[in-house]
């Protein structure tokens, strides 16, 4: 009993830390496919091949190559630059994180 008393309170502790381990997007990321959020993921996938080449971000080829990039091994079956698309995108990216 007295080691629930003393335990406790760090288990509680404990799981409010784990708490803020959440994959909830933080207040700080942009929304996805602005522009800025665009700027994010190429920052974190990155599709140039690191002497400035590569398609312009926010692209339709773009959208292409950061799909190949996620491995994502189904067909485009939503429409690359969508809401939706980029959701998918901005939840795979906030897990990897």
């Amino acid at each position: 009993m007295v080691c629930l008393r003393r335990c406790l309170p760090l288990l509680c502790l404990g799981l409010l830390g784990c708490e803020s381990l959440s994959t909830t997007p933080s207040a700080n990321t942009p929304p996805p496919c602005s522009p800025e959020w665009n700027q994010m993921v190429e920052q974190q996938i990155g599709t140039g091949d690191g002497h400035g080449h590569g398609p312009d971000i926010g692209s339709s080829e773009w959208y292409f190559v950061i799909h190949r990039k996620l491995r994502w091994s189904e067909p485009a079956t939503l429409e690359p630059g969508s809401p939706a698309w980029c959701q998918r995108v901005d939840q795979t990216v906030q897990h990897q994180q």
